[in-house]
This record gives C-alpha cells, structure tokens and sequence, in this order.
C-alpha cells in the first residue's frame, strides 16, 4: 500500500492498529483522491487539508464525505455541503436503538413494520441521519432530533455479494451518480 497525501491523514492511517479499519481509511482516501480528480480535476498534491475539532476532513476547493465500513468505501464531492454514509445492511441493532434514534413520528412507522421491516428501516434511518449530520456544519450528532428531508436519498446497493445500504444528503439528490466496481476489494 502506498502513502496518501496530506501527511496527517497517513499519520492517522499509521496510527490505526485494527487491520481492517486501516485498510478502510486508506481506500476511501485514495477514492477521494480518485473523485477529486476526475469530477473537478483537483490534484491532491496542490490540495490544503485541514481537520476539525470533531476529526471531519475538510478542504477549501470543494466540499466532501467520507464513509467507510467493513464491506465497502463511499466518498461524495460537491460544490455545497454534502453528507454519505455507508453500512452493511445485515447489521443487528442493540435493544431500543429505535428509541434511540428515531423521530416521534418515525417511531410510530417503525411500530407497523414486521419485524424483518423493522432492521431495514433502522438501518435506512440510520444511514440518512448520519449523511444529514455530516453534511451539516453541527457538532454533536443527536439523530432522534434529525428529521429525514427530500435532500437525502436511501437506497441498497450490493457490492460484492454484500448488501449496503447508503444515503447521500445533498443540495439535489438527483444529481447523484452512483459507480461501483466489484473488481475493487478492500
């Protein structure tokens, strides 16, 4: 495996000692470095990180979001504030998480779903809710008070034989372009 640039962002993947994280970080680097090239023909060797307090990446020639987890690497650019976020859908909830995360009125649809209904709707929640907050300029991720707009679009895609669920939260969902290439293992 290769360096990514900038430095910081390699000392961060250095520091990782759980293998398959450190193979997330560095992939879905090296896919931001793959979309900023070939949608705004940035190189990101003249690119300027910086980092915030709450650890998002940040650079001032676009916007972008990061997700990674076990099965895959999302990576979204935009010219306004965007958020993505990427799970395996078979994920198992703890007990109450939907108390945890769901709006009033979301918990009211969750409670007419079947059980097998129930898991998907968590997890297409969850994934919205935390492209909302990524594409927010907030600081304290409380997803029962985030509500679920018509800028975000939920969708399962499988890759690998794995089903993922991701959501996008943007200024015009239907812009979005998704690309996967199963040929591409992490």
């Amino acid at each position: 495996i290769s360096n990514v640039l900038p430095v910081e962002r390699q000392n961060l993947i250095d520091k990782t000692t759980n293998h398959s994280l450190k193979r997330q970080r560095y992939y879905v680097w090296k896919l931001l470095e793959y979309a900023l090239k070939h949608s705004y023909g940035l190189d990101i060797n003249e690119i300027s990180f910086k980092v915030d307090k709450n650890g998002k990446w940040h650079c001032d020639d676009c916007f972008f979001s990061l997700s990674h987890c076990n099965d895959a690497v999302a990576v979204v650019v935009s010219k306004r504030p965007v958020g993505v976020d990427i799970e395996n859908i078979n994920h198992t909830f703890p007990p109450n998480f939907a108390n945890k995360i769901l709006t009033k009125n979301e918990i009211s649809l969750y409670k007419l779903k079947s059980d097998k209904e129930k898991n998907e709707f968590l997890m297409k929640s969850w994934c919205a809710k935390e492209s909302i907050f990524k594409s927010s300029d907030d600081e304290v991720f409380n997803p029962s008070k985030i509500e679920i707009n018509s800028n975000t679009t939920v969708g399962i895609i499988t890759v690998n034989n794995s089903d993922l669920c991701y959501a996008v939260c943007c200024n015009n969902p239907n812009n979005i372009k998704i690309f996967s290439d199963e040929n591409l293992l992490i």
